[in-house]
């Protein structure tokens, strides 16, 4: 399913959807009506989420283990392990770029949701603009990896350094976003369990969970971005691990929200 021909085929459903919600025009009866959105299966909810955040997991989880190897630059046994694990993480970054192909569309397409439907207008204002920051960075990905395979010649440096600074713009205001919805599943906890409504309140602190579990995932992820824009020069070993927790916490989190009922029993 990560193949081309389905990349393109999952373009072209998601603009029809868009176009169709713009308009009004039904979906139903027309080439693209298989295109609805359904209740996904386990293939199509679980795989691709569990396995872009399981790349991301050994990715990071390499960087780290060949930065703490390089503490002992004296073993030379070490040496050859090292080279493989540098090259295991470079393969699985220029993996999870190819993987991440059109994904500036959803966070575009996100953007324009939010702008849309949020009622709060501080709220969507900072959904808007993190969501247009992070689909610049996903362009910017996108760059990155046909310079990779030799589409674009060009070098990517300068490239990287903007996609690090858009990556990180996002991220503080997604915390910002995560801190200021917290602070209001809090308050509104609260008056759910001073009213003695305890259906309502369980659902807020599920949200409070939730909500939590983001913020601090992005809260992990803002030093990669950041060592990449040499403002933690001497961190890289720490933006690696936060980047290994970042990925673990992404991991969680995607099972959860595929498997809710299997959650809770859990």
């Amino acid at each position: 399913f990560f193949s081309i021909a389905g990349a393109r085929e999952e373009v072209q459903c998601r603009l029809w959807r868009h176009l169709c919600r713009s308009t009004g025009r039904p979906l139903t009866g027309t080439r693209w009506g298989s295109c609805v959105k359904r209740p996904p299966s386990l293939h199509e909810s679980v795989d691709p989420v569990l396995l872009l955040q399981l790349y991301r997991l050994l990715q990071y989880g390499s960087r780290f283990a060949r930065l703490q190897l390089e503490l002992h630059p004296d073993k030379k046994h070490m040496l050859e392990l090292r080279v493989r694990l540098k090259e295991l993480e470079k393969a699985l970054s220029s993996g999870r770029k190819l993987f991440r192909l059109f994904k500036c569309l959803d966070f575009f397409l996100g953007a324009q949701q939010a702008w849309a439907t949020e009622r709060d207008w501080l709220m969507k204002l900072l959904q808007v603009v993190e969501q247009l920051n992070l689909s610049m960075r996903m362009v910017l990905d996108h760059m990155i990896w046909l310079i990779r395979i030799g589409v674009l010649k060009h070098s990517d440096v300068g490239i990287n350094y903007y996609s690090n600074m858009f990556w990180l713009a996002g991220l503080v205001l997604s915390a910002v976003r995560g801190f200021w919805q917290l602070n209001m599943y809090v308050a509104a906890a609260d008056c759910a369990a001073a009213e003695r409504r305890y259906g309502d309140e369980l659902a807020v602190r599920t949200r409070i969970t939730n909500t939590a579990l983001l913020l601090t995932k992005d809260l992990l992820d803002m030093p990669v971005p950041a060592h990449g824009l040499q403002l933690l020069t001497n961190y890289e070993r720490f933006s690696a691990f936060s980047g290994t927790v970042s990925s673990i916490i992404g991991i969680y989190h995607a099972w959860v929200s595929a498997f809710p009922d299997k959650a809770k029993k859990r």
